[in-house]
């Protein structure tokens, strides 16, 4: 039985709990929760819209400087490549050399002459591949793909065919590029250019230029897209192949890029510009790139979102600070104020519940400046009907902040 009595007893209690912490009966906990839940959204909106346009301005900035960096090192690298462009093109503006290397193709290599020829041409092709250090060697080919004459001392015989030579015969004269490969004359990782030498007459033959890869290493590997440390490093691309030419990895060198060119009016590429991509690991990337003038390649420059945002993170753990600090302001103004307002208001209520339920207290309100009923001139007073007893019962209810 006490069991039962003390089980009554605690429900009771939680009931009362509940009952003076319920907004809608308690008008305390309505002033608090209004007062708290104001100052918490005006302080969220307004500091996640910092974090916002924080961020993105962050974003916008860096994109532009990190376009600005590229494009330059572009400009360096064109620089660099027209040099060894216009290194192929003194073979054909030397007249002498073009006719003495139509005499030896055309002489064959059973003629008395033949072994003459090629030694004055190789030491040619030696002496000009010796004025640029970047040069590992110059390579004469025949239109039909066989080798006659080298800067290097190697077997012709033993030089793998060339795939590439039908592509060079296409252009009549102009130059080509060639990503980095370990297939040219040496066999070491390097650049090809190549070129068809032709005189009044027609093509005579194709040159090889075997460059080598730091050519492009040296202008680019010190190249910082991003003043932290964790600056990417640049990639060249073949857009042709989307074969990588240049990496500062060397095993990602002559696969295939991972990079997406967007597309321009028309459906072709844009010649440079930055654009924000989802990588396949999930996170979004700032993607630059510019193409370069000379050989056509483009230089790309991939960086992550969240490497870009180490101070716009710094803007969010404010925010999150200010949104603790808000709570806990709100929450002493709020008490305060349920102390300031809401108190007098609630004894107001009680008074009015103790003077509904009858004469005996009615008196103490009179005696203030609030008059609820006017008395009679013989002090006695007159009760409202039966009809308001419904609402003098409704009205006796405990009152709670």
């Amino acid at each position: 039985m006490k069991r039962h009595e003390g089980m009554i007893e605690t429900k009771k209690g939680w009931t009362s709990i509940v009952r003076r912490f319920n907004p809608r009966k308690s008008i305390g906990i309505k002033l608090f929760l209004f007062f708290f839940t104001s100052v918490f959204i005006i302080v969220s909106v307004l500091g996640w819209n910092a974090y916002r346009i924080s961020k993105n301005a962050i974003v916008e900035e860096v994109s532009d400087s990190a376009e600005q960096t590229l494009n330059e090192t572009r400009k360096n690298v064109d620089l660099i490549l027209g040099g060894y462009r216009d290194f192929s093109v003194q073979f054909i503006a030397d007249a002498d050399f073009l006719g003495q290397l139509r005499a030896f193709v055309s002489s064959g290599s059973n003629s008395l002459d033949y072994l003459d020829q090629q030694k004055a041409i190789t030491s040619y092709l030696q002496h000009t591949a010796s004025s640029n250090e970047m040069v590992r060697s110059v390579t004469l080919f025949t239109l039909d793909g066989k080798a006659v004459a080298s800067s290097v001392d190697k077997t012709l015989s033993s030089i793998p065919k060339q795939s590439w030579l039908k592509e060079a015969v296409k252009t009549k004269g102009e130059a080509i590029w060639l990503p980095a490969s370990s297939t040219f004359v040496t066999g070491q990782s390097s650049i090809g250019h190549a070129r068809v030498l032709r005189d009044y007459s027609g093509p005579i033959a194709i040159v090889l230029v075997e460059i080598n890869s730091d050519a492009l290493s040296k202008p680019l590997g010190e190249v910082k897209l991003m003043s932290s440390k964790s600056s990417p490093d640049i990639t060249v691309f073949d857009p042709e192949t989307r074969q990588v030419v240049y990496s500062s990895l060397a095993e990602e060198v002559g696969k295939p890029t991972s990079f997406v060119l967007p597309e321009a009016e028309g459906g072709n590429s844009a010649l440079q510009g930055a654009f924000t991509m989802e990588h396949t690991a999930g996170q979004d990337n700032l993607n630059i790139y510019s193409q370069s003038s000379v050989t056509g390649w483009y230089l790309t420059g991939q960086m992550p979102i969240r490497d870009l945002l180490s101070l716009a993170n710094r803007i969010l753990v404010f925010v999150y600070i200010a949104l603790a600090a808000s709570a806990v302001i709100a929450i002493i103004l709020g008490y305060i104020m349920v102390r300031l307002f809401a108190k007098p208001l609630v004894r107001l209520k009680d008074r009015l519940n103790e003077a509904s339920m009858g004469p005996s207290v009615f008196p103490y309100i009179a005696r203030t400046r609030f008059a609820i009923w006017p008395s009679r001139p013989s002090g006695r007073l007159k009760w409202p009907g039966p009809l308001h007893i419904k609402s003098r019962k409704r009205l006796a209810q405990p009152s709670t902040l």
